[in-house]
């Protein structure tokens, strides 16, 4: 942990609710076994939040390494500083869950997703995720078209809809990786890595994967 990173918190009494809110806050300091943070803000709202004394989180964080940190928080209390801030419990190494990684965690997910061919003598075409990860995602084809050969670069306009409600509009460049040829089950798809991905952006990729795996791990726990 390092402070000035951001971290996102999940209220656990909110988890039967639907959308579940996500909070975004900032690590100001760690003190005296405690963590320091302003004031969360709602991420679909962009409002700040309230909470009382003794709320537990799920709380994350996503690494310089790019991998998924995650901990259960409770609010120790308040204070007043520069600003004002809630102090959480500092999580010991072992209390730490880092998110398996295998270069990154690829998640089935039917995320809306428009292509646009750098090249012009291919057309752009509108269709869902396949999955999705922090590094590329697989999109269905639209039948009877003529894709772009592997190497060629793309541009991809993204929409995720993530769990706790808000949306995420994201435009990447990416190169085609891989062609899949159609199951029974589905429709060729084509593979895509991201290219030169800034870090916010590969943030809320990341964010909203891991907020899917939290849904994925209640629905099993009902």
């Amino acid at each position: 942990m390092e402070v000035g990173m951001t971290l996102y918190l999940e209220a656990k009494h909110q988890e039967m609710e639907k959308p579940v809110p996500v909070y975004r806050c900032r690590l100001v300091d760690i003190e005296d076994g405690r963590l320091v943070i302003d004031y969360p803000i709602n991420e679909k709202t962009e409002k700040p939040a309230f909470f009382y004394d003794g709320t537990q989180f799920k709380a994350w964080w996503i690494s310089k390494d790019e991998a998924v940190y995650s901990f259960e928080a409770t609010i120790l209390g308040r204070k007043k500083a520069n600003i004002p801030v809630l102090l959480l419990n500092q999580p010991d190494s072992d209390q730490i869950m880092r998110m398996q990684r295998r270069e990154y965690v690829r998640i089935s997910a039917r995320a809306d997703v428009a292509v646009h061919p750098l090249h012009s003598d291919y057309y752009p075409f509108a269709s869902t995720t396949v999955d999705i990860s922090g590094g590329g995602c697989a999109v269905s084809l639209p039948r009877n078209y003529t894709c772009p050969p592997i190497g060629e670069m793309v541009m991809l306009y993204l929409v995720l809809h993530r769990p706790s409600g808000t949306v995420d509009y994201l435009q990447v460049k990416a190169d085609i990786v891989r062609l899949a040829k159609p199951t029974d089950y589905g429709r060729e798809r084509i593979s895509f890595e991201f290219l030169n991905l800034h870090q916010r952006d590969r943030e809320k990729i990341m964010t909203y994967v891991f907020e899917k795996q939290l849904v994925e791990k209640k629905k099993m726990k009902l």
